[in-house]
């Protein structure tokens, strides 16, 4: 976000703060923070503002629901997103508003099992993707997921549709007129006939929006469905859902988020993020230069 949406910090910039971080053995946070004689007055003032905006937060002593809603606020991306013509936009303001109520239910299950309110670090250390796509056997028997349109010309055995709301299938920009609703039903359709053996299809009668319960309403298009040929069942919502995942912090990691560390081959270099727990995890490090490299722990040491 250092740059998203733009506040003139490029990457002549960017290049500057890293290589000012290193040759004073200091985090990159501790760069921005300080006075970079490399830096023009533009340059400084901007990376400035920047400081102040990230120390106004740190300073914030709120719940992490009510954080994260003040960051994704002041950056304003969600307004952004919203207000594109572009449906990939669109689709990422709705992805931050599930990151919010994502946020909430996180901070609930954490606070009821720890008995303390949870950190964002370890919230976003929780949600970090942890599995190795290049591992992957496309043949291994596992769950698919995917969008509707990503299912066209695939078949499956058992086929799982959820979400069956109005505002969701069909998406609130899609009811304006009658062209853009049939195409949301054909889509519907592509992902009902990619079942071989049995259908799921699915709706919330509440859901969580921006962190609150909002009652929706079952999709329309349910009813254009002949009910000799599917069966009605009202499943009841468990109170507690335990994923059998525990939770890990930052402080029980063996590298840590800011960490200087050095490589044999690339140098001093910092911690930018953790993936696992032990010395094997996997670690982002930017080294001198500001390269980024993706290495095992188990190849680094500390400084």
């Amino acid at each position: 976000i250092i740059n998203y949406p733009s506040r003139g910090i490029g990457k002549s910039t960017m290049g500057k703060i890293i290589e000012f971080a290193f040759l004073n053995n200091i985090t990159l946070l501790e760069a921005i923070n300080s006075k970079i004689a490399t830096l023009s007055k533009w340059q400084q003032t901007n990376v400035n503002n920047f400081a102040q905006l990230i120390k106004s937060w740190q300073q914030l002593e709120v719940p992490l629901p009510k954080l994260v809603q003040k960051i994704l606020d002041d950056l304003g991306l969600i307004d952004q997103f919203k207000n594109s013509k572009d449906p990939q936009e669109i689709t990422r303001a709705e992805n931050l508003q599930e990151f919010i109520s994502a946020c909430s239910e996180f901070y609930e299950q954490f606070l009821d099992e720890n008995k303390e309110e949870p950190t964002l670090a370890e919230y976003l250390q929780n949600i970090a993707l942890q599995t190795d796509l290049d591992n992957l056997d496309p043949q291994e028997e596992s769950v698919k997921l995917m969008t509707m349109h990503n299912a066209k010309g695939l078949e499956f055995d058992y086929v799982f549709i959820v979400g069956l709301e109005e505002g969701l299938l069909p998406h609130s920009r899609s009811m304006d007129t009658n062209k853009e609703l049939q195409e949301e039903r054909r889509l519907l359709y592509v992902a009902i006939t990619r079942t071989k053996k049995q259908l799921f299809m699915s709706y919330a009668k509440n859901r969580n929006i921006f962190g609150d319960s909002i009652l929706t309403m079952p999709s329309h298009f349910i009813k254009e469905m002949d009910e000799r040929f599917y069966k009605k069942e009202v499943v009841a919502k468990s109170s507690h859902i335990n994923f059998d995942r525990k939770i890990v912090l930052e402080s029980s990691k063996h590298f840590q988020i800011g960490d200087k560390v050095f490589h044999k081959k690339f140098g001093k270099g910092i911690i930018l993020n953790v993936d696992g727990k032990d010395v094997d995890a996997k670690l982002t490090i930017s080294f001198s230069g500001g390269k980024l490299k993706k290495i095992i722990g188990s190849y680094v040491t500390r400084i």
